[in-house]
């Protein structure tokens, strides 16, 4: 393999692995989200079902009832607002491509017989470039947090700035 070939196999793969981590971390950022909004409508209902189950005034519960439902389509009309759940199932699943893809690219150089082509590595770019194009925006709150991570040792991915990989030679130690 040439030079050349290696650099961007090595790019690209210092690019899935980083990749795969900052989906990883939107979709935990997204799933407690969704948890978090989520528990006061559990808890609300759970609560009202106590509360109508007691001898209350018929104008104290419909008062309570009005409230407990407002609260409960305003939290829900936020998780659909903002996609939640559909963020949460995408950039886990988008994670779990990534790595499956990376896992492709290194079983790959295993094989004895199998040389890495310029074609295969287009295509395993190819294949990056659709899964990272489908992606919503990522907090910049976790960008920054990978990018501060990652930055220097590895190829960062496009979408939180690309910083390259950080080479020194023993010539300028």
């Amino acid at each position: 393999m040439t030079d050349k070939l290696a650099k961007n196999l090595e790019i690209l793969k210092d690019r899935l692995h980083v990749a795969s981590v900052l989906c990883n971390k939107t979709a935990i950022y997204y799933g407690r989200l969704k948890n978090l909004l989520l528990f006061p409508n559990l808890l609300l209902s759970s609560v009202s079902m106590i509360f109508n189950n007691q001898n209350f005034p018929p104008d104290v519960l419909k008062y309570y009832n009005t409230c407990v439902n407002a609260v409960t389509v305003f939290l829900i009309a936020i998780m659909n607002q903002l996609k939640i759940s559909e963020n949460n199932d995408l950039f886990k699943n988008t994670s779990n491509s990534l790595l499956s893809l990376l896992h492709d690219i290194e079983n790959h150089e295993m094989k004895e017989n199998s040389a890495i082509s310029s074609e295969y590595i287009a295509n395993c770019n190819q294949k990056y470039d659709m899964l990272m194009g489908g992606l919503p925006n990522i907090p910049s709150r976790i960008s920054n947090s990978v990018r501060n991570e990652y930055g220097g040792r590895y190829h960062l991915p496009i979408i939180i700035n690309g910083v390259p990989k950080v080479s020194i030679s023993s010539d300028e130690v």
